[in-house]
């Protein structure tokens, strides 16, 4: 097997998390050396090729730290994985719920200061990429979350922006667009209804979707920046 990361160093937010624990056992395998992100008060775990790194991801100064960690362990950081955990409780447009406000703001500021303190470290080592992680909703609203699809909304334009502002250092900025997956958040679910909207009429596994990850992430995709990929069944085109 080719490994496409070799010797890469990459960053994974929510590295604990279901799609943080898949990503990183694909990227080990091609080769990749890991930062994952983890949630203050961890205790954190290092081998040669792998560390943790807490992080509070609404605070610059928590990103700096953290980039400044891997960076003296590493030398070098080449792909940041943004992968934030989404909301799943209903937000209505009631003046009183204030799911909106603190959706927008911990997802969309965590995205851009993300981007914002790892550029340097990306230019640094001549380039390298980002790959944020959102919801379909991003492209066609949601009916249930205006936070969740606003959010993941200003986060797919934001990586437009970064795409075009950085091209000239060989930075690339791209967003996957998920459907819905069989994770451990839906597997003690009724997925009958949401499985019949899906015109593959069935839940993605996550093979399907860390591959996806792995093309952007390394020099397969060099000519691929400022846009997405939709990778959800063909549920936003029903």
């Amino acid at each position: 097997m080719r490994k496409k990361l070799e010797e890469k160093v990459v960053f994974i937010t929510h590295g604990s998390s279901f799609w943080g624990k898949a990503l990183s056992d694909l990227f080990q395998e091609h080769g990749a050396k890991l930062v994952l992100g983890v949630p203050p008060g961890t205790k954190c775990a290092q081998t040669d090729n792998r560390i943790e790194v807490p992080i509070q991801y609404t605070e610059e100064n928590s990103w700096d730290n953290a980039l400044k960690t891997a960076s003296n362990k590493f030398g070098q950081i080449d792909v940041l994985i943004n992968n934030f955990n989404h909301p799943t409780a209903k937000q209505t447009l009631n003046s009183l719920d204030t799911t909106f406000y603190s959706t927008v703001h911990n997802y969309l500021n965590s995205v851009f200061l993300g981007a914002k303190s790892t550029i340097p470290h990306l230019k640094a080592a001549g380039g390298g990429s980002i790959v944020n992680l959102v919801s379909m909703y991003a492209n066609i609203g949601s009916p249930a979350s205006s936070a969740l699809a606003s959010s993941d909304g200003g986060i797919r334009t934001l990586s437009k922006s970064i795409a075009v502002q950085y091209a000239k250092y060989n930075i690339r900025s791209n967003c996957i667009l998920m459907g819905l997956f069989a994770t451990d958040r839906l597997q003690n679910t009724d997925t009958t209804v949401s499985t019949s909207q899906i015109p593959m009429a069935r839940l993605g596994n996550a093979e399907e979707l860390i591959h996806v990850v792995l093309h952007l992430s390394s020099k397969d995709s060099w000519y691929i920046t400022g846009t997405e990929i939709i990778v959800d069944g063909g549920f936003s085109n029903a």
